[in-house]
């Protein structure tokens, strides 16, 4: 009934049958079929990935595999080295972390590090076992529930508000505003390790497309961009505020305007990026990209603009007017992935 290939990556070469009048029927691999426990009468689920490949999957397989692994600490493992490691199985797609020391007892600050990572980086997780010879971590968030593009969508609301709080801040001059903002940096790092966790997810489940809230693995690459860029844009917000706490007098109002100004600018550019990613708008995302291009001319303006400042007023601005010209420059790249991500629908539409 049907040719058959056999290659090393077990895939099968299967001649396509021409049945009655329209159909065309392609024959099953026995052994799949046995695997699956299917049977004459079941239905299967046929998905496009995007590259003109089929994915066929059972109802019964809309599932994945939860991983779990162990590791082990010595009594030197210092701080740094027990964030990454536990990081990286996070991000690995382990469900299950379970933490113990080689002698037995893991120390205090061990403990305080390993709670404290959980509490503030890695969302979704809870700690289940917590003792002197074992932590447990436990990913309780299924990977079909949180969407990738609201997560994005989430980081970005968040990474705006920082920057229109750090100008707020600047104005009046509020240490304690800047040392919020310093702690909300780490809200927009948690989303965007769960963004790489869930990425993966969707590259190494062969069936993730049959999952609810999934990523079509065409868009994987472009997310990943996008999450790191909203990283960096939060960490320019981080960064000012950090600027200001170290600064004595507040800035003159007659620059406070100007930056007031230029921030709204680039907000607005990263706002209209995402919104270009949200509505896979080509034109959108062209045209921001096009309009960030202004940033480094209304930069140089303010720096040539003559201000009566002190010298660390003077060296806080110039570096004021360089982050905030940096989101502008992110917002371009999340507009050149989303053109490259939706190039293909504007050319049908020439």
């Amino acid at each position: 009934m049907f040719k058959r290939k056999n290659v090393e990556n077990h895939s099968e070469m299967r001649k396509i049958q021409y049945s009655g009048k329209s159909s065309f029927t392609l024959a099953l691999p026995k052994k799949w079929v046995i695997n699956q426990k299917l049977k004459a009468g079941d239905q299967l689920s046929v998905t496009t990935d995007g590259t003109n490949n089929l994915i066929l999957s059972s109802e019964k397989k809309k599932t994945y595999v939860k991983k779990q692994t162990n590791i082990l600490l010595d009594e030197t493992s210092e701080k740094g080295h027990i964030e990454r490691k536990i990081i990286a199985t996070y991000i690995s797609g382990y469900n299950q972390i379970h933490i113990r020391s080689k002698h037995k007892r893991m120390t205090p600050q061990q403990r305080s590090i390993i709670k404290k990572l959980v509490r503030d980086k890695l969302v979704g997780t809870e700690i289940i076992e917590d003792s002197n010879l074992i932590i447990s971590i436990q990913v309780i968030l299924d990977p079909s529930e949180l969407n990738i593009e609201n997560t994005l969508r989430r980081m970005s609301v968040i990474t705006q508000g920082m920057h229109g709080d750090i100008i707020y801040a600047i104005k009046k001059h509020d240490i304690e505003m800047c040392k919020e903002i310093i702690r909300t940096d780490d809200d927009v790092d948690r989303f965007g390790l769960y963004v790489i966790r869930q990425l993966r997810f969707s590259l190494e489940n062969d069936n993730s497309l049959e999952l609810a809230n999934s990523v079509d693995k065409i868009y994987c690459l472009g997310y990943r961009m996008i999450a790191k860029s909203l990283e960096r844009i939060a960490d320019h917000a981080s960064l000012m505020g950090q600027q200001l706490m170290s600064l004595n007098k507040p800035l003159p109002k007659s620059i406070l305007v100007q930056l007031d100004e230029f921030s709204e600018f680039s907000r607005g550019n990263l706002e209209k990026s995402m919104r270009a990613l949200v509505n896979k708008d080509y034109k959108l995302a062209d045209k921001v990209v096009t309009t960030c291009l202004e940033a480094p001319k209304k930069e140089l303006k303010i720096l040539n603009s003559d201000f009566k400042m002190t010298k660390d007023q003077d060296a806080c601005v110039v570096s004021i007017l360089e982050h905030i010209r940096r989101v502008s420059d992110y917002s371009a790249d999340i507009g050149e992935v989303v053109l490259n991500l939706t190039i293909d629908e504007n050319l049908k539409k020439q």
